[in-house]
């Protein structure tokens, strides 16, 4: 898991994989809070943001992560998993996001293993457009 740029994505993937662990159902809304929140509209593109929103509402809340559907079903990031045998393709579910890249370092990109953390992500360079 990334522990610089990205890392709040790779704990949103983590949830929603740990969520449908447990469950066998992926969830339908996200509680976090607003820096988390504003970490993922500023890692997602515009296009990726509005992927993942397709999938789960996120609602603003003041700590922690949680996941959770409508039949009352929750799961935090850092709850034990007991069996992974429901851990299902998440990028068949959610698809391939967008991000910005990490442009540090006099312009060299940097992921911090975000494409092997979270491979349903899809690096894009807007500026090439």
């Amino acid at each position: 898991m990334a522990n610089g740029y990205g890392r709040d994505l790779d704990r949103l993937i983590a949830t929603l994989e740990g969520f449908r662990a447990v469950h066998g159902c992926w969830p339908t809304r996200v509680r976090s809070s607003k820096a988390f929140i504003a970490s993922l509209r500023s890692i997602l593109t515009e296009k990726g943001y509005q992927q993942l929103s397709s999938k789960v509402v996120l609602i603003s809340r003041s700590s922690g992560i949680t996941a959770e559907d409508d039949c009352g079903h929750k799961y935090s990031y850092g709850d034990h998993v007991q069996d992974w045998s429901k851990r299902a393709d998440i990028e068949a579910w959610l698809g391939y996001l967008e991000y910005h890249p990490c442009d540090d370092n006099d312009g060299m990109v940097f992921l911090n293993d975000a494409e092997s953390a979270t491979p349903n992500l899809v690096e894009t360079d807007e500026s090439r457009t």
